[in-house]
């Protein structure tokens, strides 16, 4: 499949089941916000834009050659945009765990303190499109919940 090209401000409609569609913006290259917004039928991308923003991650490249996420319009990312922080866990020693800034920059906190923020992960496009599908329907996604901070 041939690379879809996007940057920063692209918005796309992504079909999760039949007839229902989610939405996400590329951030930066590898960064999208997914939208607390599904719907029945593709909208513009400006109204998609001015919806609740429900989770931001970096989803592997491979969805702009092999998902079917489709462009539909851009959105520029402000200026001022705040860029979320996600957490580092370590695997050996769970009890040494920082805060991270999308330049790599680390804050030492205590593992509680990482509850409610993302972990620092690439997430492959399928499991985003789980995710939303479970958020959809009401369910505990299993990506999300093996990815969570361990106390």
């Amino acid at each position: 499949m041939a690379r879809k090209t996007s940057k920063p401000g692209t918005v796309f409609c992504i079909p999760l089941e039949e007839n229902l569609f989610a939405y996400a913006r590329q951030i930066t290259s590898a960064l999208f916000e997914c939208f607390d917004f599904f719907g029945n039928q593709k909208v513009d991308a400006t109204v998609v834009a001015q919806q609740p923003v429900l989770f931001t991650l970096s989803v592997h490249k491979y969805v702009h050659t092999d998902s079917k996420w489709e462009p539909i319009g851009e959105v520029p990312v402000p200026e001022n945009y705040p860029m979320p922080l996600f957490f580092h866990q370590d695997i050996g020693n769970e009890d040494i765990c920082h805060l991270v800034d999308t330049k790599g920059n680390r804050t030492y906190v205590p593992r509680a303190a990482c509850v409610g923020y993302e972990r620092r992960a690439v997430w492959d496009y399928e499991h985003v499109e789980s995710r939303l599908i479970d958020h959809y329907h009401n369910r505990e996604n299993k990506w999300e919940k093996l990815l969570r901070v361990k106390l």
